[in-house]
């Protein structure tokens, strides 16, 4: 029993000293495992290389990434740590494959905030509130993640080197245009512009790539020279659109359930569309909810019919509601006000006398009344 109160008591005491001092100390190289404690610096760690660095869930000190450059690091997640600023040159020297910076605070990335790093296979800036990205901003890395932003432009300018990119996710911003050339010399693998806020596909907007997705957004005409280059395309997907007109370049055919074909693209998916070779107007296309990933598809016509109709009808019911209300209250009053006492009015004065009873009508009896109305009591005999 001893031993266990021992043993409890060193445990309570390494936490407590670990939680005091905030530093996130580990002998082991290959995996460090900082994530959850509420760490807010790193360790000084006694290696030159390390594999895994996982730093999630903390509130690291934006002054600490300094020191990253001490290491070479495979992989280095830093992800939810409230990091809303980057200082300039923070990451100068570091050498990192994999860097994630997803659900931090981060609303502009400056042209300086990863000056200096080394080329990356992987950067990932998703998950945050980048609204502004500086020209030459973006490292240089084979794939780039800015999905879940806020996003409204982009362009060629804001990569350090776009041409060395493989894969660009832009998916869930808010971009409502693609300008001629904004992807220029990016001859990559993929791009991705699902559920996004785009209308039109201008000339030369499409970058040279082998596979584009532009689901879920609401495009409504494509220019014929939308793509740099048609001939590396693979495949495209422009499902969930509002597509009023496809004057694609080599699209001059089209075949069976709403799909096109290439002569050098071996698949387009035009799933969910409106229509296939028929122009339609704005006002059908099908609103689209892109800030989720769920969404409903409800012809805007129809719906506009529909509220029209129902409010009509709401209307039409209040209408008659107070109608029905303010007739109960005057029938109930004047039953109120003829209704006293069994009474009834007829006299010249408008009062109230008591009405002849069966026994006068018959007899003829004239009995005597007060002055009200009402019968005089007979005298007591």
């Amino acid at each position: 029993m001893i031993i266990l109160q021992i043993i409890i008591c060193i445990i309570v005491f390494l936490d407590v000293t670990c939680g005091m001092d905030n530093v996130c100390n580990s002998n082991n190289c290959d995996y460090i495992d900082c994530n959850n404690k509420n760490f807010t610096m790193f360790g000084d760690w006694k290696c030159t290389h390390i594999v895994f660095l996982e730093f999630i869930g903390n509130n690291i000190g934006a002054s600490e990434l300094r020191k990253l450059a001490r290491y070479k690091i495979t992989y280095l997640n830093l992800s939810f740590n409230n990091i809303s600023n980057i200082p300039n040159f923070v990451f100068n020297g570091t050498q990192i494959d994999q860097l994630f910076l997803e659900n931090n605070n981060l609303s502009k990335i400056n042209a300086d905030t990863f000056h200096g790093m080394a080329p990356l296979k992987d950067i990932s800036l998703k998950h945050n509130l980048i609204k502004l990205i500086d020209p030459q901003s973006i490292p240089k890395a084979q794939i780039v993640e800015l999905s879940y932003n806020k996003l409204e432009t982009i362009n060629a300018n804001m990569f350090v080197n776009i041409s060395y990119m493989n894969i660009l996710y832009l998916d869930y911003n808010y971009i409502k245009s693609i300008d001629e050339n904004s992807f220029k010399g990016f001859i990559g693998f993929r791009i991705n512009l699902n559920f996004n806020k785009l209308r039109y596909l201008c000339a030369k907007s499409i970058p040279a790539v082998k596979i584009v997705t532009l689901r879920g957004n609401q495009i409504l005409v494509i220019d014929r020279n939308a793509f740099v280059n048609i001939t590396n395309l693979y495949s495209v997907d422009v499902s969930l659109n509002c597509i009023q007109k496809r004057n694609l370049l080599l699209t001059e055919k089209y075949i069976e359930k709403d799909s096109i074909q290439f002569d050098n693209c071996s698949s387009v998916d035009i799933e969910g569309n409106q229509e296939t070779n028929k122009q339609i107007t704005e006002s059908q296309c099908y609103a689209l909810d892109q800030r989720t990933e769920s969404f409903t598809m409800q012809p805007m016509e129809t719906d506009d019919i529909h509220m029209k109709f129902i409010i009509y009808v709401e209307i039409v019911g209040i209408l008659l509601l107070i109608i029905a209300i303010q007739t109960v209250l005057i029938i109930g009053y004047r039953w109120r006000v003829n209704s006293i006492s069994n009474t009834v009015s007829n006299d010249n004065n408008g009062g109230y006398i008591e009405p002849t009873n069966e026994y006068e009508e018959i007899n003829d009896v004239v009995i005597e009344r007060e002055s009200s109305g009402y019968i005089v009591p007979l005298p007591a005999l």
